[in-house]
């Protein structure tokens, strides 16, 4: 019976890797049959670098759907302590780091120590292949669980036990180098650890050109995040143009280092913004950069929708957030004075490390960098003036929002700038502005008076207080955002008709953090619609618009009938990166429900808003909208938070002397009946009319 079912486990396991399903293991064959065999199979000689590594997949695969997750732990902990076969052991160390947050802490912390007994073992002649999987188990399961203790545990190991780099300069030197990419990330969540800087200057100074190259390039990560720090002018821009040659550096030592080149083209934009050099410059730095970020993305192959191309294209697109800063600071006459908001450099950092982790990695990673920027351990105070006066003269530059605010909105963030740029004021000129600010306020929002006042009392000087509220004014402007009315027009009519139905029907407390970001998605959806209501074919930003307008126009190149979903989608996508300052939206998230949403608006605290995409070409009513479209995202939103979007292209024929239907009929909650619901979960309808003629068409004789 034993040898019987011991063959029946693994012929299971040949099949399901031939199917490509290792997780259909377990539908094969019942868990405690598997669990009998398992060790058997990873310790059997002959075999086990055939069978285990799908074994191990498969337990990782179906770990979520399994009934005895202890016996799966014992398992992986065995291919951990007792196997030398380079995949058993990746599959294991794969498993371990993919569910970091899920393990109860005992046994995390054995995970962590079987990882460093292994690396101790095999660093010094062994299999460097598994020294680097322990290596890096050691470091990545802290920093996945956000476990500080542990982590100081693993910087300690790798600052005591570093691998020695080899003598000979042409040596790959994989395992010091995994050492020092290591440090650095070590570095981006305790950047005041000065031990690992000191680690990584003194493997700068080696023959070794791989190790002296990742050091550079560490180096120029840890000058970025001083240059985050500096005080003054001239001390950023010396930090940066330090980061630039460190980069510089990396490059030089070692052929194809992308990573290095973009982030030198990145921070050199900043050092051109901060010297105010001319636009050729900085336009032709940004042209290199997006030269560099085109080849990568043809490395991923076919434009697949992998995470890691998806990291690439949020880089792509900070380079183009870029390149539209270059050109408003040639056209802003009222607001000289215009930054390049340090949230993009940040930004960009996130997104950099993100691919530099392993793929297996990515999503696990992608959360991590939300918190892994720079802008948090900013403390010098040019930096803080710097980024708020970035930020306010973004806002005072939007024509829509200028178009938007009320009187004593723009008057209270004008005069925020005014104080800000002359903050240097003497110690009584500085507390009258800051009166002066508490005045402004009281006509806007009586809390935001409030908030100035506790600044007033606070015991520091004038200046730094006006730069700290400005600061906290800024990070939590979300409130008053979403408390903000907007003025007449369809805007208002559209979001105060949805807002009002939404809250009867959701019942969400207002004042929680869900009910903000669902009024924001929802305004920033409305004004979206309504600026391509309005658009004309020349207004071809973030991207190109001609998937809205009719074929065979004169003077126009439309898509017309042609015109498909990722047209809408990228669009929308490009828009929102740039528009969203409170969270992020995605492009195909995780699984959320039987297949995966088009698009997800993204808040902090988990709180997702999906978003699908269609397009019709035939009958654009609400009944046929609600009958074909709506029961797939209704699907998304029973699944989180009960609310989801559709977008629908309206693709039906519009012909000449038809006008199009009112902008306010575009937008509506639909609902349909679920089978044994005791919740209703709704669904926002967008409906973004194209296959369009411009108005001056219909006039043609």
């Amino acid at each position: 019976m034993t040898t019987s079912s011991l063959e029946q486990v693994t012929q299971a396991i040949i099949e399901s890797d031939m199917r490509h399903d290792p997780s259909s293991l377990f539908t094969a064959i019942p868990e405690e049959i598997i669990w009998t065999h398992a060790v058997t199979i990873l310790d059997d000689p002959e075999s086990n670098y055939l069978l285990g590594p799908t074994l191990l997949q498969g337990i990782g695969d179906a770990f979520l759907l399994l009934s005895n997750r202890s016996a799966a732990c014992t398992i992986i902990l065995h291919a951990l302590q007792f196997s030398r076969e380079s995949f058993i052991y990746q599959q294991a160390q794969h498993i371990v780091l993919q569910y970091a947050k899920t393990w109860e802490k005992q046994i995390a912390r054995r995970f962590f120590d079987t990882f460093e007994e292994v690396y101790q073992e095999v660093k010094d002649g062994g299999d460097q292949f598994l020294a680097r999987l322990a290596l890096e188990g050691t470091v990545l399961l802290p920093i996945f669980r956000e476990d500080r203790a542990l982590l100081y545990r693993a910087i300690s190991l790798l600052l005591d036990d570093f691998p020695p780099p080899p003598d000979d300069p042409s040596n790959s030197a994989d395992l010091p180098v995994k050492a020092i990419q290591l440090l650095g990330q070590c570095y981006d969540y305790c950047p005041h650890e000065p031990a690992i800087v000191t680690k990584v200057r003194e493997c700068r100074s080696c023959i070794n050109y791989f190790v002296a190259a990742e050091a550079s390039f560490v180096l120029g990560i840890i000058s970025l995040y001083e240059a985050f720090q500096a005080s003054s002018e001239s001390a950023c821009i010396e930090a940066l143009e330090r980061a630039v040659q460190q980069f510089q550096s990396a490059i030089s030592s070692e052929e194809g280092r992308s990573d290095a080149e973009l982030f030198a083209t990145i921070t050199k934009c900043y050092v051109l913004f901060l010297q105010s050099a001319p636009a050729m410059p900085i336009t032709n730095t940004i042209r290199h950069a997006q030269h560099l970020l085109t080849e990568r993305l043809l490395l991923f192959g076919n434009g697949e929708q992998s995470k890691t191309a998806e990291v690439e294209f949020q880089l792509v697109q900070l380079l183009l957030q870029l390149e539209r800063w270059a050109t408003t600071l040639a056209d802003i006459t009222q607001w000289p004075d215009l930054k390049l908001s340090l949230q993009i450099l940040a930004d960009a950092y996130a997104a950099i490390r993100k691919i530099e982790a392993s793929s297996h990695f990515i999503e696990i990673v992608e959360e991590k960098t939300q918190h892994m920027v720079m802008l948090p351990y900013v403390s010098g105070k040019f930096l803080h003036i710097q980024e708020v006066i970035a930020k306010l003269t973004r806002i005072l530059s939007d024509n829509d929002w200028r178009e938007q605010a009320a009187p004593p909105e723009r008057e209270f963030c004008e005069l925020l700038l005014r104080t800000i740029q002359d903050v240097s004021s003497p110690k009584e000129r500085a507390a009258t502005d800051l009166e002066k600010l508490r005045l402004a306020a009281e006509q806007i929002n009586p809390t935001l008076a409030a908030s100035i006042a506790a600044f007033q009392q606070s015991g520091k000087t004038r200046s730094e207080e006006v730069v700290e509220f400005a600061w906290h004014y800024l990070n939590h402007r979300q409130t008053s955002f979403m408390e903000f009315p907007i003025s007449e027009g369809p805007a208002k009519e559209i979001c105060a008709h949805l807002l009002t139905e939404l809250k009867e029907k959701l019942r969400w407390d207002p004042s929680t953090k869900k009910w903000w970001y669902l009024s924001y998605a929802v305004r920033l959806t409305v004004f979206y619609l309504i600026r391509l209501y309005r658009i004309t074919p020349g207004e071809a930003t973030p991207t190109d618009v001609s998937f809205l307008f009719a074929e065979g126009l004169k003077k126009l190149t439309g898509k017309g009938i042609h015109a498909v979903e990722e047209d809408l989608e990228n669009h929308f996508y490009s828009t929102m990166y740039i528009a969203d300052a409170l969270g992020t939206i995605r492009r195909q998230p995780l699984s959320i429900a039987p297949g995966k949403p088009d698009l997800c608006f993204t808040f902090n605290g988990d709180i997702l808003f999906p978003i699908e995409v269609k397009r019709e070409h035939h009958n654009i009513s609400r009944q046929h909208i609600s009958h074909k479209y709506v029961a797939q995202a209704q699907s998304y939103a029973a699944a989180l938070h009960g609310i989801s979007f559709l977008f629908i292209l309206d693709l039906t024929p519009k012909p000449l002397g038809t006008p199009l239907r009112n902008v306010v009929d575009c937008c509506f909650i639909e609902h349909r009946p679920a089978a044994l619901a005791t919740q209703k979960d709704y669904v926002i309808v967008v409906v973004f009319p194209a296959n369009r003629p411009r108005p001056s068409d219909h006039s043609w004789s």
